[in-house]
């Protein structure tokens, strides 16, 4: 519950104080890979301080995807094709974790 709370608050301010004063300045390159990547590296990095924590990857995603669907501006349609590949991985994901003779 500890380790949860601490990736909320992190989760928050990193939005906050990082992301939303970034956001201008990959407007400003007008590059659209620029800010796909950007916006991939911000998920993963969920991941990874959730993994960190000791908390699921899954959370991690979750949250991520959570703060990129509050970014302004149409985040989420500019890593669609990503964001399919990841959603048949997950699928896929947890098709391997389900025990079909239970």
């Amino acid at each position: 519950l500890v380790a949860l709370s601490a990736f909320a608050a992190l989760m928050g301010a990193a939005t906050r104080l990082l992301i939303q004063p970034l956001l201008p300045l990959l407007a400003a390159f007008n590059s659209a890979e620029l800010r796909a990547l950007c916006l991939v590296s911000l998920c993963l990095a969920s991941v990874a301080l959730t993994d960190h924590l000791g908390l699921s990857v899954e959370l991690g995603a979750f949250v991520g995807g959570l703060v990129l669907g509050g970014i302004p501006g149409g985040a989420v349609s500019s890593i669609a094709p990503i964001r399919d590949v990841f959603a048949a991985l997950f699928f896929f994901a947890i098709g391997l974790v389900i025990d079909p003779l239970y």
